[in-house]
């Protein structure tokens, strides 16, 4: 396994970062935030049963197929827990409005220690992720602990962000989904809409889809994997090579 990103983005990104920094001081398996010593990136102590995973990331449509594609029937278990605070849409899995408000109410001290914001992929029984294979940037690239430095993991994250909604969107263009749906998502993710608009918003986002989400994120995948080193450097774009220079060269 990668310490750094998913297996499933060396396809994409290794040619591009060529090198990333791997991390020892940042222990998942024995959280080294149960009891913290020296510079941590967030104030502990965390318990030991949610460690980091008080979080609700986003996750791209190819990575949920990925997750199915490992493991459907997990998958489908993870998902249903998903579901309960987020939403999934032609991008992929993102934060329900109310998570986002709970997330801001608890506030930065409740990190690794307020069980309502426990990640929907945390598998409780072996405590720790259960889609370690496919986890998001936001997870591969959060450090506890680093050598490398936080500003390093930070140029880090906001690349896997930026390439993760990159793709996500280039794959839903070419299955068809327009600007109109497009617009159905972000109203759908609105808080300022009612809980009834946002389910027409969630109805709209998908269209012809809707009910099919499962087959549709599998396609993006397939998808996905198919584009061109050319139209991934276009997608990368100035912002993404900027960030790949200053990630090659600390």
């Amino acid at each position: 396994m990668s310490p750094i990103y998913p297996p499933l983005y060396e396809h994409w990104l290794r040619p591009r970062l060529h090198v990333v920094r791997a991390e020892k001081l940042a222990t998942c398996d024995d959280c080294a935030m149960v009891n913290p010593v020296g510079v941590t990136r967030d104030p502990g102590p965390f318990r030991a049963d949610l460690k980091c995973c008080t979080y609700f990331p986003y996750v791209p449509n190819f990575g949920l197929g990925a997750m199915l594609q490992t493991n459907a029937s997990g998958a489908r278990v993870r998902f249903a827990a998903a579901k309960a605070q987020g939403l999934f849409l032609p991008t992929g899995l993102h934060a329900a409005a109310e998570r986002e408000v709970l997330q801001s109410e608890a506030g930065y001290d409740a990190f690794g220690k307020d069980e309502r914001l426990l990640c929907p992929f945390h598998d409780r029984q072996r405590n720790r992720c259960g889609v370690w294979l496919n986890r998001p940037g936001v997870c591969a690239t959060y450090f506890c602990k680093t050598e490398a430095g936080f500003p390093y993991w930070q140029d880090v994250e906001a690349y896997l962000n930026h390439f993760e909604w990159g793709l996500a969107n280039w794959t839903t263009e070419r299955m068809g989904v327009d600007e109109e749906r497009i617009e159905m998502c972000k109203a759908a993710l609105s808080i300022e809409e009612s809980g009834e608009e946002r389910d027409y918003f969630l109805r709209a986002a998908w269209g012809a889809d809707f009910g099919q989400e499962e087959s549709f994120f599998r396609r993006a995948l397939e998808i996905a994997r198919a584009i061109s080193n050319e139209e991934l450097a276009a997608l990368i774009g100035d912002r993404g090579t900027q960030l790949e220079l200053r990630i090659r060269n600390v």
